[in-house]
C-alpha cells in the first residue's frame, strides 16, 4: 500500500477517527477491490461482498458523504466554466476570422 500511516492508524483507531483524506484513499483501494472482482469473476464472493460492505459502511458517514457532494459540486462548475471558456474562444476566433476577411476584401 502506498499509505502505510493508514494501516497503523487503523491498528489503533476506528475508521470514525481518521480525517476524510484517509477516509477516501481507503474508499478508493475499496473501490478498486470492488472493479478487481468485477474483472475477475473466478475472486470469492465472500471477498467482494466484504469489499462491498466496507465501502458501503464509509459512505454512511456523513463527512464522507458532505466531501463527496462537495467535490461533485466543484467539478460540475467547473465542467460548467471550461464550456463557457471554450464558447467564448470559439467565438473570438470566429470574430477574428470574420474582421480580417472583412478588412482585406
Amino acid at each position: 500500500m502506498d499509505e502505510p500511516q493508514i494501516l497503523e492508524a487503523l491498528s489503533t483507531k476506528t475508521v470514525f477517527e481518521l480525517n476524510i483524506s484517509e477516509k477516501m484513499k481507503i474508499m478508493h483501494c475499496l473501490m478498486l477491490q470492488v472493479r478487481i472482482f468485477y474483472l475477475n469473476p473466478k475472486t470469492l464472493i465472500q471477498d467482494h461482498q466484504s469489499y462491498f460492505k466496507q465501502f458501503l459502511q464509509i459512505l454512511s458517514f456523513a463527512t464522507t458523504r458532505d466531501e463527496i457532494d462537495e467535490k461533485f459540486n466543484e467539478y460540475h462548475e467547473a465542467k460548467i466554466e471550461l464550456r463557457n471558456h471554450q464558447v467564448r474562444w470559439s467565438f473570438n476566433i470566429i470574430y477574428v476570422n470574420f474582421t480580417k476577411t472583412s478588412i482585406f476584401s
